[in-house]
């Protein structure tokens, strides 16, 4: 009987893949999360406008990633 942890079809390729690519979007963000606070005293910026830097640079990666999803040819 096979077991399910003896599987390395496209299936496990596939979940690698989308794991490093979760990883690389989560280390983006982290590091953007790092620098919040200089890039506030640089521009003398309020939390709101923080806030705000956060949201459009989440949005802005997501778009990538999406926009890279949508665009690739289908078989």
């Amino acid at each position: 009987m096979k077991n399910a942890s003896d599987d390395t079809g496209p299936g496990m390729m596939v979940l690698a893949t989308l794991i490093m690519g979760a990883a690389v979007a989560n280390l983006n963000l982290s590091v953007a999360n790092v620098a919040l606070p200089s890039i506030g005293q640089a521009f003398d910026a309020s939390q709101v406008l923080i806030n705000l830097v956060a949201v459009g640079f989440s949005l802005g990666l997501a778009a990538l990633w999406f926009g890279a999803i949508g665009g690739s040819p289908r078989p």
